[in-house]
This record gives C-alpha cells, sequence and structure tokens, in this order.
C-alpha cells in the first residue's frame, strides 16, 4: 500500500514538472518570437528613416552604429534559440526510436527514458538570453538616441 502512494506521488510531482517546463519552453519560444519580430520592425524602420539622406556625423551618430548591429544579432541570436527549442525535440524522438529498439517491450524503454533528461547543449543554451540582451541594448540605445534628438 505505501510503495503505490509513492509511485503515485513520483507519477505526480514528474507530470507537474514536466507541465512547468513545456510551459515554460513554450513562453520563452513565444518571447524569442516576438524579440525576432520587433528587432526585424526595428531595422526596417530605420532603414526607411536613413536610406537616401544625407547622414549628419554628429554626437549621437555613434548611437545609430551601435543599435543596428545589436538589433541583427537579437534576429540572428532569437533564430538561434529557436532553433535550438527544435532540437531538443528532434533528441527526444532518436532517444525514445533507440530505446524502443534496444529494448523487448515499451514498458523497459519508458523505464529507462525516465531517468534522463534533455536539456539544450552547447551554446543553444546562451543564445535565448543574448537575444534578450541585445535586443534590450538596441532598445535602450535607440531610446537614448531619441532623446538626444528631441
Amino acid at each position: 500500500m505505501n510503495i503505490y502512494n509513492e509511485e503515485e506521488a513520483v507519477r505526480s510531482v514528474r507530470y507537474q514538472m514536466n507541465h512547468h517546463r513545456n510551459a515554460y519552453l513554450e513562453k520563452m519560444a513565444d518571447l524569442h518570437k516576438v524579440i525576432i519580430s520587433l528587432s526585424g520592425v526595428m531595422l526596417s524602420i530605420m532603414g526607411t528613416f536613413f536610406v537616401g539622406k544625407e547622414v549628419n556625423v554628429d554626437q549621437s551618430y555613434w548611437l545609430i552604429l551601435l543599435i543596428l548591429p545589436f538589433l541583427l544579432l537579437s534576429v540572428l541570436f532569437g533564430i538561434a534559440a529557436l532553433h535550438g527549442r527544435s532540437e531538443i525535440h528532434q533528441k527526444i524522438v532518436l532517444e525514445i526510436s533507440v530505446a524502443v529498439k534496444k529494448s523487448s517491450s515499451f514498458h523497459e524503454a519508458n523505464e529507462k527514458l525516465k531517468n534522463e533528461t534533455t536539456e539544450l547543449g552547447g551554446l543553444y543554451k546562451y543564445v535565448g538570453d543574448l537575444a534578450i540582451f541585445t535586443f534590450c541594448v538596441s532598445l535602450i540605445t535607440l531610446t537614448i538616441y531619441a532623446m538626444l534628438k528631441v
């Protein structure tokens, strides 16, 4: 009787952890999509304002030179972060198929996979944070530029 309750508790905790982890990953992916969209729009707007106009090199010109690379980097890092999130799912599918092939039953494969966790590897761990950081730097720099121009 006691073992059954413990197994139920373990199942419940794992379910809650997976549920919240999946919700977190979904929200972070949504955030990265928003960052990519906003950065793209900001790049387009800046291109519209500065293409074909005579460039006045003044004290605030260096801010423009700082904004553009950070916007481009935020787009690239955001795309890399979304790609990394999709890699997690591909890795899980591959692990499941390998475990099923090596095991004689789905029950054994399930037992092998219970204790494994799949995390973002390599640079994918950091590109999402870099996308947020570079977007914030470009937004702050754009705000400073606008305040200097008013």
